[in-house]
């Protein structure tokens, strides 16, 4: 039962948001990739039926014939609105994320309504229902959209429920025949539909395991120093922008080559382990602002967390280290030297800069006698 019901709503909610916004952002930069190619199809097609609507219509003031030039113009419209959004969003897909989420959304429903329309007239006008329209119009939802299931549940109820009503009302010719033959071919896209979302899900999962693991150090679990890398120009162009503090710091653990030689690398690693975890811990209403630097060094990216904040997070951190224990050597510890740097990004600075000033007071902490912190606040 619970399989079905993870069928249906699509993903996994156990998955982590960070990991749910990277799977949507890949689905978008895909959806507007093959949008490029599908809705201009689409707006020049409707262009030509509005052509041969003026050529073919005689009488202009026919209710029905307006309707066939309304749905028309509406989905050409629509089709040009899309188009030009894709547009902005090609160079920077990530930035566009929400807005062509609701925007695929809102030409799928259209889109839906907009076969249920065209269809519905075509049962009172010619009295009779091709279902070319709206099979080409299902076909089409699951390639160039990324919607939940019970989404497309719910569309393919109110139009199935709405054509059907039409036959059933118009005189329309073969009517037996007709529905069942539209009943299965709508249950069975259905299910395409579904299908093709859960694949594309599992497969944007997979990538986004991927690129969590090349970013993740496999010893600590944190970061990595490539994800600093990655991450660092969004933050600091954020707090530039912003005008918001940021804050640098730089920890090592004290006296750890010594530690390595005396009780060997694998009470290295061991400490390495117990160290993040903590480090992990202590941050966790930060988010993921840790990274493992390299070796036994670490450090975290705070954007818009005040100086004060950061040096109680480095007291709260020590505080967590005393009670750390080794099974192996009991009465064993390890203590860690920080340096805290937090000022406002200015013109002609860089994140490198920052990460240096940390570094510089965290080896002012070494000397001051190491387990303590130096900071340095530049308003």
């Amino acid at each position: 039962m619970e399989k079905w019901k993870k069928y249906f709503r699509g993903g996994d909610a156990r998955i982590p948001r960070r990991n749910q916004i990277r799977i949507r952002q890949l689905a978008m930069k895909d959806t507007a990739h093959l949008g490029r190619y599908i809705v201009p199809v689409v707006a020049i097609f409707e262009l030509a039926m509005i052509v041969r609507w003026f050529l073919s219509v005689t009488d202009y003031s026919t209710l029905t014939n307006l309707l066939y030039l309304a749905c028309y113009v509406s989905l050409l419209f629509m089709s040009v609105i899309a188009i030009l959004e894709m547009r902005l969003a090609r160079k920077n897909p990530e930035a566009y994320t929400n807005r062509l989420f609701m925007i695929q959304i809102i030409y799928v429903v259209f889109l839906m309504l907009w076969a249920f329309g065209i269809t519905v007239l075509d049962a009172v006008k010619l009295q009779s229902v091709t279902m070319l329209v709206y099979a080409s119009v299902i076909i089409i939802v699951p390639i160039v959209s990324f919607i939940k299931p019970y989404v497309t549940v719910t569309l393919h109820v109110l139009t199935y429920g709405g054509i059907t009503l039409a036959m059933i009302l118009c005189d329309v010719e073969h009517k037996e025949e007709l529905l069942i033959n539209f009943s299965i071919f709508s249950m069975v896209m259905l299910f395409v539909c579904i299908a093709f979302y859960n694949t594309r899900w599992h497969s944007y999962l997979r990538q986004v395991n991927l690129e969590e693991l090349s970013r993740t150090d496999s010893l600590s679990l944190l970061y990595n120093r490539q994800m600093l890398r990655e991450r660092a120009d969004e933050i600091w162009t954020s707090c530039k922008q912003e005008g918001e503090e940021l804050t640098c710091i730089m920890c090592d653990i004290d006296d750890f080559k010594q530690l390595n030689d005396t009780y060997g690398h694998q009470a290295g690693d061991y400490w390495i382990r117990q160290v993040s975890e903590v480090l992990r811990y202590c941050s966790l209403a930060y988010g993921r602002c840790c990274y493992r630097y390299g070796g036994e060094e670490f450090v975290f990216v705070l954007p818009r967390i005040s100086h004060r904040k950061a040096c109680e997070l480095v007291e709260k951190i020590q505080k967590n280290l005393r009670d750390l224990n080794c099974p192996k050597h009991p009465g064993m510890h390890v203590t860690l030297s920080f340096g805290i740097y937090t000022s406002i990004p200015r013109e002609g600075e860089d994140m490198q800069q920052y990460l240096d000033m940390a570094d510089r007071l965290m080896y002012a902490s070494k000397e001051k006698g190491k387990n303590c912190y130096t900071s340095d606040h530049v308003a």
